[in-house]
């Protein structure tokens, strides 16, 4: 799985818990619940430096539906890079994980468009391993031409097969870009910096000690008064 790492932020209502930074780039997590009625939607923009370039993407996701054995997913990839960064910055895989882990399993993915191949538990790029990996190379972390240029757009069909219990996100959004920078010929990864923010039992116990404390110090300021 894909964690946060150091240089990654989570945020919980306005209040930081962590912070770090990435490619030159601040992380702020976020997720889309499995929550319905399908069709669901939700957006989710990506954005970070690489090379000298600032990259950019957006993730429309359509969950058309969700079973105990299948997620039936559209996903419309928009490379918003501005044309005026070195290199031609093309996306060429696209992942995300699929959370919490302990109420699923994985055991495939299939997709409908012939210009992209998918895979499960692939590595993206360094460390970063995704459950859901969409590709146009022959791996997830790259090679090949092919992708979605500056500018442009890609609609990808597919469907994930395994079990599925209740509670589920989509989270740890990554896109990978390459011929990037000076020379068209860098490589790299940014993450996802927007979406619906989904607080985590450990985010909610600090958020909750928070609010414990603030009332303690009204109890205080109100014996001193």
């Amino acid at each position: 799985m894909m964690r946060l790492m150091p240089g990654m932020t989570r945020t919980l209502g306005g209040l930081a818990i962590g912070a770090v930074a990435l490619f030159g780039a601040t992380h702020a997590e976020a997720a889309i619940l499995l929550t319905g009625p399908y069709p669901q939607a939700a957006s989710v923009n990506l954005a970070g430096t690489v090379a000298g370039a600032n990259l950019s993407a957006t993730a429309n996701f359509t969950v058309t539906s969700v079973t105990a054995t299948q997620i039936a997913i559209s996903l419309m990839l928009n490379n918003t890079t501005p044309a005026a960064q070195p290199g031609t910055n093309r996306i060429v895989s696209f992942g995300f994980d699929i959370l919490p882990d302990a109420n699923r399993t994985i055991s495939g993915v299939t997709e409908s468009d012939s210009d992209w191949g998918a895979s499960i538990n692939t590595q993206i790029s360094g460390g970063n391993v995704v459950d859901i990996c969409l590709r146009v190379g022959p791996t997830c972390s790259g090679g090949g031409g092919g992708g979605i240029g500056e500018g442009g757009n890609d609609t990808i069909v597919f469907a994930i097969d395994g079990t599925f219990g209740s509670g589920l996100s989509l989270d740890n959004f990554v896109a990978r870009f390459q011929s990037v920078g000076p020379g068209a010929n860098g490589s790299g990864t940014i993450f996802e910096n927007g979406g619906v923010v989904v607080p985590e039992p450990m985010s909610l116990a600090l958020f909750g000690a928070a609010l414990a404390g603030l009332g303690l110090l009204g109890r205080r300021a109100a014996r001193a008064g």
